[in-house]
């Protein structure tokens, strides 16, 4: 890890209702995130749960 920056979602300002738009944060490709991170997450396919 050559940037070891503080980086935080607020829960508070996530939509967690049940029809909301699955999101996710990119953590591959050289990206760097500092601070409030909930911006920088990006529309995705919900994952299959393929149980235990």
């Amino acid at each position: 890890m050559l940037t070891p920056n503080v980086l935080w979602v607020d829960l508070k300002d996530v939509d967690f209702s049940a029809d909301a738009q699955v999101k996710k944060l990119q953590l591959h490709g050289g990206e760097v995130y500092a601070g409030h991170a909930l911006r920088n997450f990006i529309a995705t396919e919900p994952f299959a749960f393929r149980g235990i």
